[in-house]
């Protein structure tokens, strides 16, 4: 059983003896960890904080070795692990929480300039060498596991795994070719992950055909990617850059548009041509309601509805309808959402709370739903 189950009512709170965590969605799920955004508030100070509590799902000791690992990096370049929590005998790490991109998204969405990759690839070594340091790698270094901040700042993510287990583990085709023929993960590996990278920033049409991508045989001349783990180097011509204000712009033009989803300057970020007039139903609702609400108060509870996807999807809740993203003001009970894209349908009942916001995300609309 998961340790915290995402439930229909994303603001609930968990309780030590000096902090309170309020939940407000979730991250990422799998078999093994299950990941949330949530609040974090001082009970003394109350000072709050945006953190991310990352539960795990597997026995106690895995938990303990990744805390081990990721508590012994102090680096500008790596998320930063703040405590640990338990909770009714649940442990979950407090982690650092970023508001950024994935390299992925970065590139899918935008031509980078050389100086833009040098900064980037020079930033990721950096972090690699602090973990070295240690004695640790990352050990499934790919796009999806840097994120790149609002100021041009890069943090290695999902790191310290590789340190305890023998297993393989990593992502095609970021995996260095020795890994498949039993060799551990450490941090020659790691630097064949960062040619990988280096290649796939410069040629971002690569990014379409990542599974059957033969990366070595697309820059023979990256010593990073030399198939003799000893003769990786990372390049000594790369210096750090000064003006990143052009990255550090096309971020926040990336999150704005993942925040909204309403208008966009990025390449490829398509509305449907419904959108002005989804928008527009939106908005008359909103304020039919809130011309309402001064004389009706007393009569109903309503919660807020919060819809935000990285995917387009035309929601209908009851006889509303229109495309994420949007916040719907709901009377206090059950409600039923339907939602299809063009290769994705579904149904699903939440509970919404009075006076509270209920957060839906890509995820909830992804997977399997308990119907009451």
């Amino acid at each position: 059983m998961p340790p915290l189950a995402f439930q229909s009512k994303p603001a609930q709170s968990l309780f030590t003896q000096r902090q309170e965590y309020q939940i407000l969605f979730s991250f990422k799920q799998d078999a093994s960890k299950q990941i949330f955004k949530a609040i974090k508030k001082d009970k003394i100070t109350g000072i709050k904080q945006e953190v991310l509590l990352k539960f795990f799902l597997e026995e106690k000791e895995s938990y303990k070795k990744e805390f081990e690992s990721i508590s012994k990096i102090f680096s500008p370049y790596c998320v930063r692990l703040i405590g640990f929590e338990n909770f009714d005998s649940k442990q979950a790490l407090v982690l650092e929480y970023i508001r950024g991109v994935s390299l992925f998204q970065l590139a899918e969405n935008f031509s980078l300039s050389c100086q833009e990759i040098e900064h980037i690839l020079l930033s990721i070594y950096k972090g690699l060498e602090d973990l070295n340091r240690q004695g640790l790698c990352h050990g499934d270094l790919s796009l999806n596991n840097v994120l790149i901040d609002e100021k041009a700042c890069i943090k290695l993510i999902d790191f310290g795994r590789a340190n305890y287990e023998n297993e393989l583990q990593g992502t095609s085709p970021f995996m260095a070719p020795e890994l498949f023929k039993g060799a551990r993960a450490g941090f020659l590996s790691d630097l064949y992950s960062l040619g990988v990278i280096s290649v796939l920033l410069k040629a971002p049409a690569l990014l379409s055909s990542l599974k059957d991508l033969k990366i070595e045989s697309l820059d023979y001349k990256n010593s990073l990617l030399s198939s003799d783990p000893v003769k990786r180097v990372f390049p000594p011509d790369i210096k750090p850059q000064k003006n990143l204000k052009p990255l550090s712009y096309k971020v926040k033009d990336l999150l704005s548009v993942m925040d909204s989803k309403c208008c966009s300057t990025v390449k490829n970020v398509k509305l449907p041509p419904v959108f002005p007039f989804a928008f527009a139903k939106i908005m008359i609702f909103i304020l039919s309601f809130m011309l309402l609400s001064s004389s009706q108060t007393h009569r109903l509870s309503y919660g807020l509805l919060k819809i935000y996807t990285n995917e387009w999807f035309m929601i209908r809740v009851g006889d509303f309808s229109a495309y994420s993203p949007f916040s719907l003001p709901l009377k206090e009970g059950w409600h039923s959402i339907e939602w299809e894209n063009k290769n994705l349908k579904g149904r699903k009942i939440v509970f919404i709370s009075q006076k509270e916001s209920l957060f839906l995300n890509d995820k909830n609309f992804l997977r399997k739903e308990f119907f009451p």
